[in-house]
């Protein structure tokens, strides 16, 4: 169905553009018109109108109530989002913005991370993970995170923490296999203990009557939200936002958006070629000097020298992998990834990344297959245990999956807390440790 010329002529698109930047903020430029006449088509056929122009008709001709103003969310909201998207914000997350904000609130053990515009969830359970990982497991935090949107639809899968592959993009090594169980659909439900620290709400941040709670939260996620409003609408959503911040609270957009949410008492900071905003009277660098700010953690890892009469570069050819693989183009980074491989059989850290690039093409027999073998070569290599302790559960090979969950925690047992061991994106051996007795009980309690 297409939307008819009657529809210009009535200046029924004009009107709607006027009513979808005064409700939801929404700009639609005249380039994005053909995008907007797709979304209303499909929402007149799911309203069981033949004509989009009797459709509009109705629409405009009353004001929008807030079920009407949902129906339009749903079908010209842009939600593209995945698990640990754009993997330099949360390097940035992991390793300078959550370890400040922990100091700052030690004394309370609060935190509060909002996902604005969450759309499916993502974002905001990718947050949960962070916390999970980073979090003291000795010590009992208030820990939440907050996802936002004005898109019901979406809320209610959010809701659900089930997920496909799609979700799954760029994944960190291991995600799936320490967050997820597999479900018999194909599909992957999170586990229970992160969806429990998420809390998902409707919010149309447009909405200037819909209330935001003065300093609630630590640091805020709103990327790729208000590039899409009109100036004014965004300008108005980073003052409210602002106002929702605690002093020392971050807000982070994105650098196009950065123009738009500047003033209301908010630093603009380049933090590892990030926008962070920053709601404090001094500058990050100085705070960082007068406090007792947690060290980097030691990351375990070992890198092969370039062989004499060897034409591959291993840093340059993992750098490589890692970039294709990022791009969703795992064929092309498995061909790289076997080359390497080839180039030097004996070490162990390819071979996991083989092993990881499998499972994500959906191979899990072949990444079993090399996970075993690098344990032939080393058998003290903690994540190839973990990582074959899971895959062997989800085949129902109980008594397999305990033997390597024990070796794993064995092997943990002798490793300094504060480790990071090869391949475990940042858990140290302590947080590590506790996870995999988690499983080793599950796996026990089935075998």
């Amino acid at each position: 169905m297409d939307m008819n010329t009657d529809c210009h002529d009535l200046g029924l698109i004009d009107a709607l553009r006027h009513q979808l930047a005064l409700h939801l903020g929404l700009h639609f430029s005249s380039e994005r018109i053909p995008d907007l006449q797709r979304g209303i088509e499909k929402l007149a056929l799911a309203q069981g109108y033949e004509r989009d122009e009797d459709f509009l008709l109705k629409l405009l001709s009353s004001p929008l109530d807030k079920p009407r103003i949902q129906q339009l969310a749903t079908h010209l909201t842009i939600g593209e989002t995945y698990f640990f998207r754009e993997p330099g914000l949360f390097d940035l997350l992991r390793h300078e913005l959550l370890p400040f904000i922990m100091t700052q609130r030690r004394s309370e053990r609060r935190i509060r991370l909002w996902s604005m515009g969450c759309s499916t969830g993502e974002e905001a359970y990718s947050l949960a993970i962070l916390l999970d990982q980073i979090l003291p497991p000795t010590e009992a935090w208030d820990a939440l995170v907050l996802g936002m949107d004005v898109n019901p639809q979406a809320l209610e899968k959010a809701e659900t923490g089930v997920y496909g592959a799609w979700s799954f993009r760029n994944p960190p090594p291991g995600l799936r296999e320490y967050y997820f169980d597999r479900r018999q659909e194909g599909d992957f439900s999170i586990h229970k203990h992160i969806r429990e620290r998420v809390r998902f709400s409707y919010f149309n941040l447009a909405d200037r009557a819909a209330p935001l709670l003065h300093g609630a939260a630590d640091l805020i996620l709103c990327r790729n939200v208000l590039m899409y409003f009109t100036p004014e609408a965004a300008h108005d959503a980073g003052r409210r936002l602002a106002h929702a911040l605690k002093d020392d609270g971050y807000l982070l957009a994105t650098p196009a958006e950065a123009s738009l949410i500047s003033g209301y008492g908010l630093d603009p900071l380049q933090m590892r070629g990030q926008v962070v905003h920053r709601k404090s009277d001094h500058e990050f660098d100085v705070v960082h000097k007068g406090m007792d700010v947690p060290q980097p953690l030691h990351v375990v890892t070992h890198r092969l020298k370039r062989r004499p009469g060897r034409d591959i570069d291993p840093d340059e050819s993992h750098r490589t992998i890692v970039e294709l693989a990022n791009q969703g183009r795992v064929n092309e980074a498995l061909i790289h990834c076997r080359r390497l491989v080839d180039s030097a059989p004996s070490n162990p850290e390819w071979h996991y990344l083989l092993a990881t690039l499998l499972l994500e093409q959906g191979q899990p027999a072949a990444a079993v297959a090399a996970l075993e073998h690098l344990l032939q070569l080393d058998s003290a290599f903690v994540m190839a245990h973990v990582m074959l302790g899971r895959l062997y559960r989800q085949e129902l090979d109980h008594a397999s999956s305990v033997r390597h969950l024990r070796a794993a925690l064995e092997q943990l047992q002798q490793i300094e807390p504060d480790i990071v061991p090869v391949g475990s994106d940042g858990l140290t051996a302590l947080r590590l440790k506790h996870m995999v007795e988690s499983f080793l009980s599950t796996a026990e309690a089935s075998s």
